[in-house]
């Protein structure tokens, strides 16, 4: 006796159970070749950078906006200022004439060893006054008050040697009176031109 057969459902929907199951042929979705979405960067830096940036932007907009002191140009130099320094120039090229004049008569033979030195110190005396009077010349024409306080007070001292020679001379009877008299008077014009109130106030404005 045979066993009955199942029976299974047909219709829409069913399989066939005549046919033999298929086996899936669905294919598994291959792996995404896009790259994984990155981590989301850390915002310190960029927040840091930002700052930077805009603090820059304030420190130029503040140097921008900020008032610019005016421009004030020197005050022309008065003739009496530039006449000085020509005066300390002239006398400078003459020192160093009598420099180089006393060294050559030093040099002479017959003389003795106290007169070689006492003229190389006159020697050296003339050189000190040659390079004084040039560096002050080229400080007063540069408008410095210290150059212009050290000329008064150098030719005020020279003054006084002046007229102690002047006046050793004429007592001695020997010459060297009118030299004396040409240092006094030239040494009187140079502080006559630098302690005028134009001068004064030329050498105030430079040096505020």
């Amino acid at each position: 006796m045979s066993e009955p057969t199942s029976r299974r459902p047909t219709g829409v929907g069913w399989p066939d159970a005549s046919q033999p199951a298929q086996p899936s042929t669905a294919q598994p979705s291959p792996p995404s070749s896009s790259p994984p979405p990155a981590p989301a960067a850390e915002s310190a830096p960029a927040d840091d950078e930002f700052a930077r940036r805009a603090q820059s932007y304030r420190a130029q907009s503040y140097r921008a906006g900020a008032p610019r002191r005016p421009i004030t140009l020197p005050p022309a130099r008065p003739g009496t200022v530039t006449a000085a320094a020509v005066i300390l120039f002239i006398s400078a090229g003459l020192a160093a004439l009598a420099c180089g004049g006393v060294n050559l008569l030093a040099g002479q033979a017959g003389l003795t060893r106290s007169e070689q030195t006492l003229l190389l110190m006159v020697s050296a005396l003339f050189g000190v006054i040659a390079v004084t009077d040039t560096v002050l010349g080229y400080y007063i024409l540069q408008g410095r008050q210290w150059a212009r306080i050290t000329t008064i007070v150098l030719s005020a001292i020279s003054i006084a040697v002046g007229l102690i020679g002047a006046i050793a001379a004429a007592g001695s009877g020997a010459d060297g009176g009118a030299g004396s008299c040409f240092g006094i008077i030239v040494n009187g014009v140079v502080i006559g031109l630098l302690s005028g109130s134009t001068a004064a106030e030329y050498f105030r404005a430079i040096s505020d």
